[in-house]
């Protein structure tokens, strides 16, 4: 946008604007790991029993998000500051996904049973930044803030769980209607999803 000048100085202002997207995946982590069992080495049968359990998580998740910008330019000869203010909004995803296995051996046969489990949600997220920018033939120099900046819980989620079994003599047993978990994602609810913003707002701030 155009702007003003006295002599040597010039102001400016401008106005932009854009869309952020992201994703991340992983990483995938193993934990609660418990290794047990049973040996009789000097027996004439050892008659091993062994057990392992452990659980693998990932987590992963996407946002979508708008912004918009007004920077104050500062020109005076070899020196410029630029002075902004950003405002976004958008749209953040969470999930995880995770299996609870355990296994069992003995007597030359083993069983796998495993606990399939995934989960989501959606949450908003608004934010309002400033930055000091000052270039020179000298070099640069960039200060950010961040003023305020938090998440509203949309109250959209679900959560899914399954179990699943094999065993080496048996073969594969799949979960039952009865044993798979739903929790659908439920309606947003308008008054609510107002109050949660007006009450994140309120406690929103500089980070500590």
């Amino acid at each position: 946008m155009s702007g003003v000048s006295a002599g040597p100085i010039g102001l400016k202002f401008s106005i932009g604007c854009g869309i952020d997207a992201g994703y991340y995946f992983g990483p995938a982590v193993l934990k609660d790991v418990e290794v047990g069992g049973e040996l009789k080495p000097f027996a004439p049968d050892p008659d091993l029993k062994l057990d392992l359990k452990g659980t693998l998580s990932i987590d992963a998740g996407a946002s979508l998000g708008f912004w918009i910008k007004g920077s104050l330019i500062l020109d005076a000869l070899v020196v410029s500051a630029t002075g902004s203010i950003k405002i976004s909004a958008g749209a953040v995803a969470k999930g995880n996904a995770s299996l609870a296995t355990v296994v069992h051996y003995e007597k030359g046969w083993f069983a796998i049973t495993a606990n399939a489990q995934a989960s989501a949600s959606l949450d908003l997220k608004f934010g309002v930044y400033a930055s000091v920018e000052l270039d020179s033939v000298f070099g640069g120099k960039r200060w950010d803030w961040t003023l305020s900046e938090f998440f509203v819980p949309t109250g959209l989620k679900f959560s899914f769980g399954a179990p699943i079994s094999y065993h080496s003599q048996n073969g594969l047993t799949l979960p039952s209607a009865d044993k798979i978990v739903w929790k659908p994602p439920e309606s947003i609810d308008a008054g609510k999803l107002l109050k949660n913003f007006l009450t994140a707002a309120r406690k929103s701030g500089p980070p500590e």
